[in-house]
């Protein structure tokens, strides 16, 4: 018997397949990049967060896509999963997004969307987005849902780590704009409808119709260039039988700036009037159960400098964007010998000044408004001013690079009381600094480099009491730091300081001290670290956070980064928000990113 051989089965049904496959991705264009981060510390402040982030590019057609695994991340609810995506098609003038939608229009006024995950904010849009641009004219419309998370006290299972009240809003917006030689005009619109959850424990909600309008116009020459923006917007609630809405809350919203090029100097002036709705000071950020402000989506300047300074940056000013008015001014100007001086002031407060009332045994608060266009120096209108003025320069054929700063602001954040008549009486919290932030960096040949560091501060921070009975005076001032349980002091001194060494472009370590010499109570213990027992030989290392920082440049596309020692808490802040990020106490932190 002849036994015939199997037949084979035939590949030329799966070669049209695999060369079309071949093709196609061929023909796409593959980036992306990876960023994985890990912190262990004795305190608890640990996380394991990496978020890969995939870019393709075929043709008209673009892909966003971003995984993310976090258990925990160190702000943030816990992830696992793909987190966003984000499908694009561009031809000619017409652009069309699908997914994730983040945009701005104009200034912030009325759309201003971003993802930063070091705050743990994301007011973006998962929805559809339609641009066409013929010509001059751009015409963009905007619809989805949101879904806005922050963090509250007035909800139970609050945490600095992580948000605990979240509520879903249906949008839609529109934005069409004109562009001149030079100048430009344009005009927004959105509208959200929210399901708005009260209560402690989120057992109640009331419907909400934001709508928000706006108009603007810019133009730019040579030797300047201004913008103006004006929004307003409307809050109304609907009856959950009849659906019939009724008004909530209106308010308005102004941004202005000019920027002027008198020669070899640069002057800009910034101008904010931000009167969305007008909270008392005890109910100032309590968004939750007095509704009807400004809403994440929205995110307008701050009109005030935002510091890269350590210290500089935990005092950053916390902008309300519902009750704001203020102003911001800016001069560039060079210097001899390759060095560029800046000059930076600001200032703002609320609209009205706000003041106690008694009615038998319950206080209250009534208002009266600052009769100017500009801001109130009066403590009952928090008033908020500061200077920072900087050199900044080279020498030695560019081998030297220096900066010094110098920073002072005065803050009021909070009202206690404002008793007005024959005898007043106002108590309010109170912060005032006075900063010195310093950087020398040399390059020593041999691609290896040295940089140094060194900020110094002085800060007060506490309660202020003046009563005035018949024209006599008395001002009371209550710091809040202790240099021990029982032994207050006046100031806090802060102390910065990082030394590095790196040898471009391979690696860099740095020795990083953060100090204070007394502290607000409850008293930071923080264990000692092999680090601060080897640092003890040489310093003092009370109240001082040590840390040792090595980063490895493995090629252009790789960086590790790794840290072991203990960190000082205090504020991150971007975009007018701020969150606090608590210390890290005898840990080791790592972090690796890739670009591909």
């Amino acid at each position: 018997m002849v036994t015939r051989p199997k037949k084979q089965p035939s590949n030329f049904g799966l070669l049209p397949l695999i060369l079309w496959c071949g093709f196609l991705f061929g023909q796409i264009s593959f980036t992306g990049d990876l960023s994985t981060r890990f912190g262990d510390s004795k305190n608890g402040y640990n996380y394991s967060e990496s978020i890969l982030n995939t870019f393709l590019n075929w043709n008209r057609y673009q892909a966003w896509i971003e995984y993310e695994y976090s258990q925990p991340p160190e702000l943030g609810q816990n992830f696992n999963g793909f987190r966003k995506l984000r499908l694009e098609y561009s031809n000619g003038p017409l652009g069309v997004k699908v997914g994730d939608i983040y945009e701005i229009w104009g200034r912030g006024l009325v759309l201003n969307q971003f993802d930063d995950q070091l705050i743990d904010l994301d007011n973006g849009i998962r929805g559809a987005y339609l641009e066409y641009q013929p010509g001059r004219l751009s015409v963009k419309i905007l619809n989805g849902n949101g879904n806005l998370s922050r963090r509250s006290i007035e909800v139970a299972g609050f945490s600095d780590r992580k948000s605990n009240y979240s509520a879903r809003h249906q949008v839609f917006g529109s934005d069409l704009s004109y562009t001149g030689e030079n100048y430009s005009v344009g005009s927004s619109f959105l509208q959200t409808r929210e399901n708005h959850r009260t209560g402690i424990f989120m057992d109640d909600s009331v419907s909400l119709v934001h709508r928000i309008r706006s108009v603007r116009g810019e133009i730019y020459l040579s030797w300047m260039d201004g913008y103006i923006e004006y929004a307003d917007k409307t809050v109304h609630s609907l009856d959950p039988f009849t659906q019939l809405p009724s008004e909530e809350n209106q308010g308005h919203g102004m941004y202005g700036n000019i920027n002027w090029y008198p020669g070899i100097f640069s002057i800009s002036l910034d101008y904010k009037n931000y009167q969305f709705i007008e909270l008392d000071p005890f109910y100032r950020w309590s968004t939750i159960s007095n509704y009807g402000g400004v809403i994440d989506f929205q995110n307008p300047p701050t009109v005030f400098r935002e510091h890269t300074s350590v210290l500089l940056s935990r005092l950053t000013h916390q902008i309300d964007f519902n009750d704001d008015l203020g102003w911001q001014l800016e001069l560039n100007s060079p210097l001899p010998g390759d060095a560029s001086l800046l000059i930076n002031l600001s200032q703002s407060s609320r609209h009205s000044e706000w003041i106690t009332t008694q009615d038998g045994w319950l206080y209250g608060w009534t208002s009266r408004p600052v009769e100017s266009l500009l801001p109130s120096d009066n403590p009952a209108a928090y008033p908020f001013r500061e200077l920072y003025t900087e050199i900044e320069g080279f020498a030695r054929d560019n081998r030297i690079h220096y900066r010094v700063g110098y920073g002072w602001m005065k803050d009021i954040s909070g009202l206690f009381i404002n008793i007005e008549g024959d005898t007043s009486l106002i108590n309010y919290e109170y912060k005032q600094a006075l900063t010195v932030p310093t950087l020398f960096s040399w390059d020593v040949g041999n691609r290896y480099s040295l940089e140094v560091k060194w900020e110094f501060q002085t800060l007060w921070q506490g309660s202020v009491m003046t009563t005035d009975t018949s024209g006599n005076r008395e001002t009371i001032r209550s710091s809040v730091f202790y240099k021990a349980e029982q032994e207050r002091a006046p100031f806090q001194h802060n102390r910065f300081f990082d030394l590095s060494l790196s040898r471009s472009p391979g690696w860099s370590v740095s020795l990083l001290i953060d100090a204070v010499d007394a502290e607000e109570p409850p008293f930071h213990v923080s264990p000692v670290n092999a680090l601060e027992k080897l640092m003890s030989h040489l310093i003092d290392i009370d109240r001082k956070w040590i840390a040792l920082e090595v980063v490895f440049n493995i090629n252009p596309q790789n960086r590790l980064t790794l840290m072991y020692g203990s960190q000082k808490g205090g504020l991150v802040c971007s975009n007018g928000v701020c969150r606090y990020v608590g210390a890290f106490d005898d840990g080791f932190k790592l972090a690796l990113t890739s670009i591909f």
